[in-house]
């Protein structure tokens, strides 16, 4: 479960299975970003799995990638590196 301060917000993550092996490390990741950004994150409401071409997601992703869509969030580099060990 994901909460923000003050607002209580319930998230799950479903994240698409690029490196094999290195699942707990990734979930581990996103479990301190949030901590950052004030979020309780549960590594339970995290999934990895392959999603493929064909999913919605893979598409929604790639229109973003291809200026056809809007990203709902876009995190910056400088973000990535405050919370990067």
């Amino acid at each position: 479960m994901a909460e923000r301060k003050p607002n209580l917000k319930t998230v799950s993550l479903i994240v698409d299975r690029e490196y094999p092996g290195y699942e707990q490390a990734l979930k581990n990741l996103i479990v301190e970003y949030g901590k950052k950004l004030e979020l309780v994150l549960d590594a339970e409401d995290i999934s990895i799995q392959k999603i493929g071409k064909k999913s919605e997601a893979h598409w929604l992703a790639y229109d973003v990638f291809a200026g056809r869509k809007k990203a709902g969030r876009v995190i910056k580099l400088h973000e990535l590196l405050k919370v990067l060990p």
